[in-house]
C-alpha cells in the first residue's frame, strides 16, 4: 500500500484521538497496536518508548492529514480526485473548475484498437460514481475487469473506488479488492469480496494473472520482438510473423475475445482466449530440401580427408511458408494452419482461424456440459445407492437390536432360573442334613452338620433371585445394547456406520483327544443330567 493512501475509518479515528491528546494511546491499548503501527509506517505518528511502554504522538504529517484530509506526500495528480468529507464544509475553497478535472491532453487511441469497440470519451470517464461502480461489479458477477484502460478511465475508476469507500456504499458484509490502479499497469480489476470468506486464493490468482499478462497490442508486439523464441522462423520472416500476431490480436478484439502475452514466463508466448478456452500460439517455418553445394573449404578437405568426410546431399533452408499452431495444453494435439502452395496465405485465413477456435471452444463446452450431466447422474445414482444402503443398514440394526434384547433377556432369565433351582436344591439338602443331625448320636458330628446347614441356608438366601432387595427385580427388561452386542446379529454390516465389514473366519476349535482317564471337574451348582428346556 502506498504511503499516501487514504486512511480507513478506524485509522482516522485513532489519529484524531492521538492528535487531540486528551486520551493518550499507549502500548497498554493492545487492541489499537496494529492501527498505531500502520499510522507509524506512514509517518503520521511516532511511538517513543519510556520505561518499556510506548506512547503514540502525532507528527507534522499527521497534523497535516487532519487539517487537509490527505497525506502531504500525495502526488499532485491524485489530489484533484480527492473529495474528503472533512473538506465538504468549504466547497468554494476546494471546488475545482470542471475543466481542471478533464485531461490536459487526450490520449490518442492505439491504431491496433481500430477494430475494437470505441472507448467512452474522456468527459464520460468522470461519471463513475460509487453506486455505478457497485452496480457494474454486481453485473459482472462480483469481479469487474477493465482491459487495459487509458489513464483517464483508470483515474475515473480510482475516484469511484475512493468514493465507494468514503461514502460507505459498499454493501454490508463486503469489502472492495482492486489491482491495477497505477497508470500503464495493464488491466484494472475490482472485486466485491465477502468479509466472511478469508480465502483469497481466487483473488490472488486473478491479481497475479493481471500482473503477469500483457493485453495491449503494441506492448505484445514489442515483447515478442525482443524475445522471438515463440516464433520459430528465420530473420527474414520475423516481420511477417509479427504482422500476423498484430492481425490476430485485432481480430480477437473485434470478436470480443482476449489476446495476451504472459511476461512472467522464460520466453513470452502469445495466447488467445476464446469463450474461456486458452490456446498458446506458435509460428513455425517450413523447411525445403535443396541440393547441397559444397564450399571451397569442403572441397579442400575432401581431397585431404576423403576417406572420413561425408558430405550431405541436401541442405534444409527456410521456405518462407509459415505454419500457425494453436495448442490448448502441452500434451494436446495442436491445431495448424499453413500457407498453401496455391497462394492461400495465413493473412487470408485469419477469419478461418477464429472460426475453428470458436468451433473447438463450443465443442469443448458441449463436452464439458455432457460430462457435467454424466457426473450429475452418477452423483444422483450414488446418493440413491447410499439411501438404499442406509435403509438396509437401519433395518438390519433394528432386527439386530431386537435379537440382542431377546438374547439378553434369555440369558438373564436363564441365570435367574438356574440360581433359583440351586437355591431350592440347597434348601432341600439342608432339610435332609437336619434330619440326619437329629438322628445322629454323636454330638460332634451333629454340631458339624448344624454348621453346614446354617451355612447352606445362608448361601441359598444369597443366590435365590426371589429373595432380598438385590433379587431378580433389579434386572432391566428393556436394555439398549452396545454396538459390540449387536455385531453377532448384523452379519456383514458394521454396528457403527452403514458399511460392510470384513469378518475373520475363526477355525473351529479342535476336539481334545479321547481319554479314558476320569477328570475331576469339581462341584458346581445346578442339576446334573439332560439339558433344561431353555438350553435346547
Amino acid at each position: 500500500m502506498q504511503r499516501w493512501a487514504a486512511l480507513n475509518e478506524r485509522q482516522l479515528t485513532v489519529l484524531k484521538r492521538i492528535g487531540a491528546g486528551s486520551e493518550p494511546v499507549t502500548s497498554k491499548d493492545s487492541g489499537l497496536a496494529t492501527t498505531v503501527y500502520a499510522l507509524r509506517g506512514r509517518g503520521l505518528v511516532t511511538t517513543p518508548r519510556e520505561n518499556g511502554v510506548w506512547r503514540a504522538e502525532i507528527t507534522e504529517a499527521g497534523s497535516y492529514y487532519l487539517e487537509h484530509g490527505h497525506h502531504p506526500d500525495l502526488p499532485d495528480r491524485e489530489r484533484t480526485a480527492l473529495q474528503l468529507p472533512s473538506m465538504a464544509s468549504t466547497p468554494a475553497k476546494n471546488k475545482r473548475p470542471e475543466a481542471d478535472s478533464a485531461p490536459a491532453k487526450a490520449k490518442t487511441e492505439s491504431p491496433t484498437r481500430a477494430s475494437a469497440p470505441t472507448q467512452p470519451s474522456p468527459k464520460k470517464h468522470t461519471d463513475i460514481t460509487a453506486e455505478k461502480l457497485i452496480a457494474q461489479i454486481r453485473a459482472s458477477g462480483g469481479t469487474l475487469r477493465i482491459e487495459d484502460p487509458d489513464d483517464e478511465l483508470r483515474a475515473a475508476y480510482r475516484r469511484g473506488i475512493d468514493a465507494a469507500k468514503r461514502q460507505k456504499a459498499v454493501p454490508a458484509g463486503h469489502h472492495l479488492r482492486y489491482t491495477g490502479r497505477t497508470n500503464g499497469s495493464g488491466d484494472l480489476v475490482v472485486q466485491l469480496a465477502d468479509d466472511n470468506d478469508p480465502d483469497e486464493t481466487s483473488w490472488n490468482r486473478e491479481r497475479l494473472k493481471r500482473s503477469r499478462t500483457l493485453t495491449d497490442v503494441d506492448a505484445i508486439i514489442s515483447t515478442v520482438r525482443q524475445d522471438p523464441v515463440a516464433l520459430e522462423v528465420c530473420t527474414a520472416a520475423l516481420p511477417r510473423a509479427l504482422d500476423l500476431i498484430r492481425a490476430l490480436a485485432e481480430e480477437a478484439l473485434s470478436r470480443g475475445h482476449r489476446f495476451s502475452v504472459n511476461k512472467k514466463r522464460r520466453h513470452p508466448h502469445p495466447h488467445v482466449q476464446v469463450d474461456g478456452h486458452t490456446w498458446e500460439l506458435t509460428f513455425k517455418e517450413e523447411q525445403e530440401q535443396k541440393p547441397h553445394v559444397p564450399t571451397a573449404e569442403e572441397l579442400r578437405q575432401r581431397k585431404v580427408y576423403s576417406w572420413q568426410r561425408v558430405t550431405p546431399k541436401y541442405d534444409s533452408v527456410p521456405s518462407g511458408r509459415l505454419t500457425l499452431e494453436a495448442r490448448a495444453s502441452s500434451y494436446g494435439t495442436p491445431i495448424q494452419w499453413s500457407d498453401t502452395k496455391r497462394g492461400r496465405t495465413l493473412e487470408k485465413q485469419i477469419g478461418t482461424v477464429f472460426k475453428d477456435l470458436e468451433a473447438r471452444a463450443e465443442a469443448s463446452r458441449q463436452a464439458r456440459r455432457a460430462w457435467e450431466e454424466e457426473q450429475k447422474k452418477r452423483e444422483e445414482q450414488r446418493k440413491r445407492e447410499e439411501v438404499e444402503k442406509r435403509a438396509k443398514w437401519e433395518k438390519a440394526m433394528r432386527n439386530a437390536r431386537a435379537k440382542a434384547q431377546d438374547a439378553h433377556r434369555e440369558r438373564t432369565f436363564r441365570d435367574g432360573l438356574e440360581r433359583w433351582h440351586v437355591a431350592e436344591d440347597i434348601r432341600a439338602f439342608c432339610a435332609a442334613l437336619e434330619k440326619s443331625a437329629a438322628a445322629d448320636s454323636d454330638p460332634v458330628q451333629a454340631e458339624r452338620l448344624t454348621q453346614w446347614i446354617r451355612w447352606g441356608r445362608m448361601r441359598a438366601e444369597e443366590i435365590d433371585p426371589t429373595r432380598g432387595s438385590d433379587g431378580f427385580g433389579t434386572e432391566e427388561f428393556d436394555t439398549d445394547p452396545a454396538p459390540e452386542d449387536l455385531r453377532p446379529f448384523l452379519g456383514k454390516w458394521s454396528p457403527h456406520r452403514p458399511e460392510e465389514e470384513f469378518r475373520y473366519s475363526t477355525p473351529p476349535p479342535q476336539r481334545p483327544p479321547v481319554t479314558e482317564i476320569a477328570r475331576d471337574e469339581g462341584w458346581r451348582y445346578g442339576r446334573q443330567g439332560p439339558a433344561q428346556w431353555w438350553r435346547r
